[in-house]
């Protein structure tokens, strides 16, 4: 029998059994026999419900694929990733697209579940401010509704009952009822201003605001052109100059002041930038080697046997592209912030009692000076670096190069477009060199690329060997993001200007070159071999938007968002085919499709309600 999404959410929150979870403060546990009504009459069993609703927004990110897949800046290799999501193939079966919709509907009947429990609980001095953060987590899965599906059922009560009537709304609805929430939660009286520990305040309020205003004016204010040349027309600037008002506000109030490797240190979760993220506990999960979440494996191909060769566990389903790497020239610390660059070697003992000491995890655990002569499994040297400067390298660091005893040979690897390949025997000495290597067939190597280490949770168990072992927490909002979004809102506004100075302000957190005009930009492309001109100004800003939030789960939506998903993909995705992007019914798929399964037990859609690229395959 298939799941409807009424029987789904039914199931999220009825009777409240069982629920645990991994923070000090998002625990909901329910384990007697008492009815709902009783428990959340309480205080305390209020406040369950709250976290349990803070607690559901884990779910939403469970699959990068969603978010990332069928882009110009990942791809999947060896077989792995999402092939449907990355080619175009998917229909309204899909089971991605699916959970990620029952998920989003479950954290916004949690959410409605804190609301309408609220006159039934006893009074108590934070009660009012616990239904703000459950109507901005409410707003925040409406967001990425919106963003992934477009028009959706607005609904905003808590369901207990069988009712299974709840029709789509238009597109301007769906965006007024985010904006009217959000609006009142940036003015609220109760919400703090800022919160670093996982709970709703007026600073996310107002950064998702800006990115709601943002995504209204691309799908209420623009016209596409043309889809393969990504351009487009501006019909009206009113939902720009919010964004772009609301984005500076949230802008100014935070500096970027902080190393962008220290942002993302594991040591530094709570810093400054943060603006909202959910939360990650080791000490309390119940199971600490399955019981996080797999954010830290996701992005890089696979580097081997995690507890034989001391690596971290990489799945090889999102792999940095060609242009991804090209994105970086040597004047901008986000490559060496963003990447693992030099993975040491590993020596395995009994107990594994090197484990987190050598290895990947050496770069976070070892001191300085361990590291200084430790082994060296694999050194990934960006594309600028030149031959000689390798060589140096290798001279500099010989001893390093010696692998008698240990676990993996030592090699380096230059991330370009052909791949340089060196390895080195036992000794030291060169064992190959291949100058010539195609990138995307290298792919399929042990070790390839450099993997993304922004995520990287140093206390990760030998025992984590297939994901799941982080517990690193996830930044949904962070500052640098809500610059790029000033700079986008003011650029579509037409003040280019003001869009160029929060653009720079990023690059030169990075050491990154100050642009003086949108013209003035260029990028090495390895497809063209020679320095290129963005071809629109937004490409500028998607651009910075790669280099900055590269792994943080935006991209797909950003090129959705910006009108340039067919034109990005059909010139960096490897396994995009243009003709799989039209749909049966001739309509470009921009959004992902209402499951099948809601179609068909949701009696408020019907068949004709699909999102185009999909009616042809969606039967009452």
């Amino acid at each position: 029998m298939k799941k409807s999404f009424i029987i789904v959410l039914l199931g999220v929150l009825i009777g409240f059994i069982g629920f645990t979870s991994c923070e000090d403060f998002l625990e909901a546990d329910n384990n007697s026999a008492i009815t709902a009504d009783e428990m959340f009459s309480t205080q305390e069993g209020y406040e369950n419900l709250v976290n349990q609703a803070y607690f559901s927004l884990r779910s939403i990110y469970n699959d990068p694929a969603i978010y990332c897949a069928g882009t110009d800046l990942y791809v999947g290799i060896r077989a792995a990733g999402d092939q449907t999501l990355e080619g175009y193939t998917l229909t309204s079966d899909n089971g991605t697209v699916k959970e990620l919709y029952i998920d989003l509907y479950a954290v916004i009947n949690a959410a409605n579940a804190v609301l309408y429990y609220a006159d039934k609980s006893e009074a108590f001095a934070e009660k009012a401010l616990r239904q703000e953060e459950a109507r901005f987590i409410r707003a925040y899965a409406y967001y990425v509704l919106s963003q992934q599906f477009g028009r959706v059922p607005i609904i905003k009560d808590y369901i207990n009952t069988a009712e299974n009537y709840y029709p789509r709304t238009t597109l301007e609805e769906t965006y007024q009822f985010i904006i009217d929430e959000l609006v009142e939660l940036s003015n609220s009286t109760l919400l703090s201003e800022v919160d670093k520990t996982g709970r709703a305040s007026k600073q996310a309020a107002k950064a998702l605001l800006a990115k709601a205003y943002l995504a209204a004016g691309w799908d209420l204010e623009t016209s596409l052109s043309d889809a393969r040349t990504g351009t487009f027309s501006i019909n009206s600037t009113s939902y720009f100059d919010l964004a772009a008002a609301t984005a500076k506000q949230v802008a100014n109030a935070v500096p970027l002041t902080l190393p962008f490797e220290d942002k993302w240190s594991p040591d530094n979760e709570q810093n400054d930038e943060v603006i909202f993220a959910i939360q990650w506990d080791r000490a309390t999960s119940l199971d600490q080697n399955k019981g996080g979440y797999s954010h830290q494996n996701d992005f890089g191909t696979y580097l081997g046997a995690t507890a034989t060769l001391g690596m971290k566990f990489v799945n090889s389903n999102l792999n940095p592209t060609t242009k991804t790497y090209y994105l970086y020239n040597a004047d901008d610390a986000r490559y060496n912030g963003t990447f693992m660059t030099t993975i040491y070697n590993y020596i395995k003992v009994e107990n594994d009692g090197n484990w987190g000491k050598q290895g990947y995890w050496a770069y976070y655990n070892a001191a300085e000076e361990a590291k200084a002569t430790m082994g060296i499994a694999f050194h990934y040297p960006a594309w600028y670096v030149s031959d000689q400067e390798i060589a140096d390298y290798q001279t500099a660091n010989t001893s390093q190069f010696v692998s008698d005893g240990m676990q993996n040979i030592s090699q380096i690897i230059r991330t370009s477009a052909p791949i340089r390949w060196i390895k080195y025997k036992k000794d030291g000495t060169l064992d190959t060199d291949e100058t010539d290597l195609d990138y995307n067939q290298a792919l399929a190597r042990v070790g390839a690329i450099p993997p993304i280490k922004k995520f990287d949770d140093p206390r990760t168990t030998v025992t984590a060997t297939t994901g799941d072992g982080s517990y690193r927490d996830f930044v949904a909002l962070n500052i640098s993001d809500i610059y790029l979004v000033a700079a986008e809102a003011y650029l579509m506004a037409g003040n280019e200007g003001e869009a160029l100075n929060y653009l720079n302000q990023v690059r030169a957190r990075a050491g990154a070159s100050q642009l003086v005009s949108f013209a003035s930009y260029q990028r090495y492309d390895p497809n063209e071999e020679a320095y290129v001109s963005a071809d629109q100004n937004i490409d500028v800003i998607l651009d910075e938007r790669a280099r900055e939030l590269l792994g943080e789960y935006h991209r797909w939506m950003d090129l959705r968002r910006t009108r340039q998903l067919v034109k990005y993909n059909e010139k960096w995705n490897v396994n995009f085919v243009y003709s799989n992007i039209v749909g049966g019914d001739g309509n470009i798929k921009w959004l992902r499709p209402i499951p099948a399964d809601e179609v068909g037990l949701n009696t408020g859609i019907s068949s004709s309600d699909q999102n185009p690229g999909y009616t042809a395959d969606t039967a009452e």
